[in-house]
């Protein structure tokens, strides 16, 4: 023989055995082109509209409208403040006489800019109000009404168990 060098299927030293899949670099290659593709994609996916896909309305911080904001008076008691607005997002140990309120509301998952309001008080009373405020001589708006929805009356099932029970009490 030729010194214990194996043969392959083909007879060729170093070819593979019979048997054995051939692996070519071009179907390799497309793979991980694809792959590079499909990951590249991915970033973009959410941007992408979906038809039939429902996106969350996504509020987050505190929710104050304009109405609240109207009411609010340099020397209101800290107590009233707090009842009009709620607990403020940024209640800060280093400065107690600072509350922040923060409030960003993203209709189904759009980006949208935060909406900022900063309260500063003395003794206990509103002293400084910064931020977004209504424009002094704007009505305040109303809260919308309750919506009510009348929902009609369930139809009777006339499901097999039912129509069995029926016929059992029928005596037929």
């Amino acid at each position: 023989m030729n010194g214990g060098a194996r043969k392959g299927a083909a007879g060729r030293p170093g070819a593979a055995p019979a048997g054995a899949a051939r692996v070519t670099a071009a179907p390799v290659a497309a793979l991980l082109v694809a792959a590079a593709l499909l990951a590249a994609g991915c970033s973009k996916l959410s941007e992408m509209p979906v038809p039939g896909l429902y996106r969350l309305d996504v509020r987050q911080g505190n929710a104050f409208d304009d109405a609240a904001l109207a009411k609010l008076e340099i020397g209101m008691p800290r107590s009233r403040v707090l009842h009009l607005l709620g607990t403020p997002a940024v209640d800060d140990v280093f400065h107690p006489d600072r509350w922040e309120y923060l409030y960003s509301f993203a209709p189904g998952g759009e980006e949208s800019g935060w909406r900022r309001l900063t309260l500063h008080f003395e003794e206990d009373r509103l002293a400084r109000i910064e931020g977004e405020l209504p424009p002094a001589d704007a009505v305040p708006s109303e809260p919308e009404a309750a919506k009510v929805v009348r929902v009609p009356p369930r139809p009777p099932e006339k499901s097999l168990f039912r129509r069995a029970l029926r016929k059992m009490k029928r005596g037929g």
